[in-house]
């Protein structure tokens, strides 16, 4: 019985994930608006990220009487997906947005839980029933179908030369990206396996990505500059960007530690498809709702009842 319900938390927090990276999707989008492409809040929503999970974990702690087992390995672990994610994931994706269109980036990236599954068939020794793999594949189906879209989308945004090797170049890296994204996805279950403590996991992931880019700012002597810039620009939409950045990985780990990491990332991946359905409400005049995003919602919840009725 308990089984059951942990399946069905799971479910439940990697559609969170999901839907709360697509609501960080729409306010950072909105807090570019507002500071007039001056900023994009990275800065910002890293280290309100920090803040968030510290207060999240000291919590959990006073909820559990602060029994709290620490393990090198699985740090390590957590350390190395947040590498993963946070730093060369990070960069592969911004390097391939400024070579192509940020939507073709975007859906090259949401490949991320093909290698996913890949990682968690050859070295976790996930395994498939048959009903949670047709659910798979329904979800698949939707990353794919929403994917063409987006480049049917932005065919006229880039000149599509195929002797300009930059834009060969950016495929390459938002394939790079979403490679080392479903890389990072799958080290950070083997740290759950050794340490199951989602909250101190996404800890470790903002940590790193704020030292990150205190350590690469610092360097380059901008880091007082960067502070300041993004502190003048500062706006309600970012500070909630970074309340539901936050929460993201969060949610991420704690799906992650209650089933399978493979169910996990297809089911938060349709993340694209709920950002177009919220932006039709928060970015009026910008998406509207066609057949196929109708069609990909409906085979979102055929494919989640699919895995579902696997527990």
């Amino acid at each position: 019985m308990w089984g059951i319900v942990e399946s069905n938390l799971g479910i439940l927090f990697a559609l969170l994930t999901g839907i709360t990276t697509a609501f960080f999707n729409i306010f950072i989008k909105k807090g570019m608006d507002q500071s007039q492409g001056k900023s994009i809040g990275y800065v910002i929503t890293i280290f309100i990220n920090v803040i968030i999970h510290s207060l999240v974990l000291i919590a959990a702690l006073l909820v559990n009487g602060f029994n709290f087992h620490f393990s090198w390995e699985a740090t390590g672990w957590f350390v190395l997906g947040g590498i993963f994610s946070t730093i060369i994931g990070r960069y592969a994706m911004l390097s391939s947005i400024q070579l192509i269109h940020p939507s073709r980036s975007s859906a090259l990236k949401n490949s991320t839980p093909f290698f996913t599954v890949l990682y968690a068939l050859l070295i976790l020794k996930e395994e498939f029933s048959i009903l949670s793999v047709v659910g798979m594949v329904i979800l698949f189906i939707v990353i794919i179908m929403q994917g063409v879209l987006t480049f049917r989308q932005s065919r006229n945004a880039i000149h599509n030369n195929k002797k300009d090797k930059s834009v060969w170049i950016g495929y390459l890296m938002g394939i790079l990206a979403a490679f080392i994204f479903g890389l990072g996805q799958g080290v950070r279950k083997q740290g759950l396996l050794i340490n199951n403590d989602p909250i101190y996991g996404a800890l470790i992931g903002s940590l790193i990505a704020l030292i990150a880019i205190v350590s690469y700012q610092g360097f380059k002597g901008n880091l007082k500059t960067i502070v300041l810039e993004n502190y003048r620009i500062i706006n309600i939409n970012f500070i909630l960007a970074s309340i539901f950045l936050s929460f993201g990985p969060v949610f991420f780990f704690l799906a992650a530690s209650l089933m399978q990491v493979s169910y996990v990332s297809v089911i938060a991946a349709v993340e694209p498809l709920i950002t177009i359905l919220l932006s039709v409400y928060f970015l009026k005049g910008r998406e509207k709702i066609t057949p196929s995003v109708w069609i990909g919602a409906i085979l979102i919840l055929i494919g989640i009842t699919f895995i579902s009725l696997d527990n």
